[in-house]
This record gives C-alpha cells, structure tokens and sequence, in this order.
C-alpha cells in the first residue's frame, strides 16, 4: 500500500525515474 502511494505521488510529480521504477515493477 505504501508502494502505490510512492508511485502516485510521483506520477503526480511528474517523476520518470520513479514512475517508471516503481509502476512495472509494482504491476
């Protein structure tokens, strides 16, 4: 849960870096 607020709040950032390595690998 903690994971999928990390990448959301990148995705909102605006993040690549973090977006992309959090979002294929939590999916």
């Amino acid at each position: 849960a903690c994971h999928a607020r990390v990448s959301t709040s990148s995705a909102q950032l605006g993040l690549p870096e973090l977006q992309l390595g959090i979002i294929p690998g939590f999916g």
